[in-house]
């Protein structure tokens, strides 16, 4: 019935008002039909509100208390409206996406770095040393600093300075090359930033991609496990197959799991990352099956192999 009884109510201070204490013994909520607000009348109540008052200069907290046979507070709706969302607005992760939109978004991101590290190769405006003719000149002449601009003018292994004959211009071109130098290391360092996080996210993108291929093929390389392991524990009990088929399922799922953290973390490939286990297990179940199909053994064609390479 919307009723309320024993009514205790916070109000929080805004700039029209300051905070206060409402109890009330009754209330009743309202709304209109397709209204924004919503309407709480109160019955039989106080206010304690607490109030600020200047006196001699002094400020001196004053507790101000009110009481009411009925009053109505009204509480605005419109932030918490419910709205019709656009599917296509939808922000999607990586374990949502399928592999054409994540291979959209590694194009794009490798698009991207191969842009950032051309734009590194072209923005090369520091100076560049001369060449080995003139540096191997320049070695044979007998100087008691190198490079000081203590002695106008010096010889510089830079070509640009050995065209100067003024030390001022050879020292302000000194700083200013010193000066391109530390700007193009900072925006080498951004580079190097922003390229590592465009890689480490390519990264996680590229192991969600071979991770939806590599789960299903897992499905049929544990019917390449299953199959011998039954054929060998036929006579056996079903323990003992159990047994080795949770350690099969329990190196799949610890390998796996490690292998997607140490893809993101560009320890390994995502290729890698990935198709390990199966490759491992695919091995393992092929051989098991060639053994039981044609007793061929590893151990017996090892044996063979020795005595001709002593031979």
């Amino acid at each position: 019935s919307d009723s309320l009884h024993d009514v205790m109510i916070y109000q929080e201070p805004t700039r029209t008002r300051k905070e206060a204490f409402i109890k009330a013994e009754k209330g009743h909520l309202t709304s209109e039909q397709g209204g924004q607000t919503i309407t709480l009348y109160l019955q039989d109540g106080s206010v304690l509100r607490y109030l600020q008052h200047r006196k001699d200069g002094e400020i001196i907290p004053v507790v101000e208390a009110t009481q009411f046979d009925r009053y109505r507070i009204s509480f605005d709706l419109s932030e918490l409206a419910f709205s019709r969302s656009d599917p296509s607005d939808r922000s999607r992760n990586d374990r949502t996406m399928d592999v054409q939109a994540m291979m959209a978004i590694v194009d794009s991101l490798q698009a991207e770095i191969s842009n950032q590290k051309q734009q590194v190769v072209d923005n090369q405006n520091y100076i560049l040393p001369g060449s080995s003719e003139n540096a191997s000149r320049i070695h044979h002449i007998d100087r008691p600093e190198w490079d000081s601009l203590t002695t106008p003018p010096y010889q510089s292994e830079f070509i640009a300075l050995n065209k100067l004959e003024s030390t001022s211009a050879q020292r302000e071109l000194n700083q200013t090359a010193i000066s391109e130098l530390r700007n193009y290391k900072a925006v080498f360092e951004d580079v190097i930033i922003d390229t590592s996080w465009r890689i480490s996210k390519v990264a996680r993108y590229l192991v969600e991609i071979h991770k939806k291929f590599s789960i299903p093929v897992a499905c049929i390389i544990f019917v390449l496990l299953g199959a011998p392991i039954g054929m060998y524990t036929r006579k056996g009990n079903l323990g003992y197959a159990a047994l080795i088929g949770t350690v099969f399922l329990t190196f799949y799922w610890i390998s796996i799991i490690q292998g997607e953290k140490l893809a993101d973390r560009l320890y390994i490939s995502p290729f890698m990352g990935m198709w390990f286990s199966n490759i491992l297990l695919a091995l393992i179940g092929s051989y098991m099956i060639i053994k039981i199909c044609t007793g061929f053994s590893l151990w017996d064609a090892f044996t063979k192999i020795l005595p001709a390479k002593s031979d």
